[in-house]
C-alpha cells in the first residue's frame, strides 16, 4: 500500500515555502501581472538565501539536493502566491539538471555552484521555428572543427533567453545523437544574435528570446 502522506523533512520544505511565498510572493503578484512592477530584483536575493535555486542540485556543488517531490511542494506553494513569480525556479532547474546528469566534471564546476547559489541565472534552448518542442526533429547542428564546435540553426521561444548568464542549447550532433555543449553565457559565441520576442510570454517575471548561430 503507498504511504500518500508527506514526511516530517516534506512537510516542513512545504511549510516554509508556503510562509516565504505568502510573505515575499504574494504581495508583488498583482503588479506584476499588471504590468505595473518590473521584474522584482531583490525578490531573486531572497530566493537564492533560502536555496530555493539549487534545491535539485547536489550538496556537493552547493545545491540542497532535495527529491523531485519536495521540489514540486516548493513550486506547488510559490506559483500558488503567483504563477510568474513561480516559473522563476524553473530557471536553473533543468539546466541544472541536465548538467549534474551528463556534465563533465569540469562544467559540473565551472556552473553548478553558480547556479546553486543563484549567481548564475540559466536558460534552456530546445524549442526551434521548424521543429517547436519535438526534440527528435531539431534542426540545429554541432560540427566538430579542431577544438571547437560550428554550430548553425535556431531556437526559439527561449524562456528568460536575453537575461540568462548560462545557456544550455541542445543541437544535432553527427547526424543522430543530440549535443549539449553545457552550459555556455552568450558572450562565448561571437557570431550568435539573440533577439526579443514581445509577442508572447506566460510570465511577465521572464523575458522570451530568439536565438541565431551563424
Amino acid at each position: 500500500m503507498i504511504d500518500w502522506e508527506l514526511n516530517e523533512e516534506q512537510q516542513a520544505i512545504q511549510d516554509a515555502a508556503r510562509k516565504f511565498a505568502q510573505s515575499e510572493i504574494a504581495p508583488l503578484a498583482r503588479d506584476v501581472d499588471l504590468g505595473d512592477l518590473d521584474f522584482p530584483e531583490p525578490l531573486l536575493g531572497k530566493m537564492a538565501a533560502q536555496g530555493y535555486f539549487g534545491m535539485g542540485i547536489g550538496q556537493e556543488h552547493g545545491g540542497l539536493g532535495l527529491d523531485t517531490l519536495s521540489m514540486g511542494l516548493v513550486t506547488e506553494q510559490f506559483c500558488h502566491a503567483s504563477l510568474a513569480m513561480g516559473s522563476i525556479l524553473q530557471r536553473n532547474w533543468l539546466c541544472g539538471h541536465i548538467l549534474q546528469t551528463f556534465g563533465t566534471p569540469a562544467q559540473k564546476a565551472r556552473w553548478l555552484p553558480g547556479m546553486s547559489s543563484g549567481a548564475d541565472q540559466s536558460c534552456t534552448s530546445g524549442t526551434e521555428p521548424e521543429a517547436g518542442s519535438d526534440a527528435a526533429n531539431i534542426k540545429t547542428t554541432a560540427r566538430l572543427d579542431g577544438a571547437h564546435y560550428v554550430v548553425n540553426g535556431s531556437k526559439q521561444y527561449m524562456h528568460d533567453g536575453l537575461s540568462n548568464t548560462a545557456n544550455l542549447s541542445f543541437r544535432r550532433y553527427r547526424g543522430t545523437a543530440f549535443g549539449a555543449d553545457g552550459a555556455l553565457p552568450n558572450r562565448y559565441f561571437t557570431e550568435l544574435q539573440v533577439t526579443p520576442i514581445k509577442s508572447y510570454t506566460y510570465a511577465p517575471t521572464g523575458d522570451q528570446g530568439t536565438q541565431f548561430f551563424y
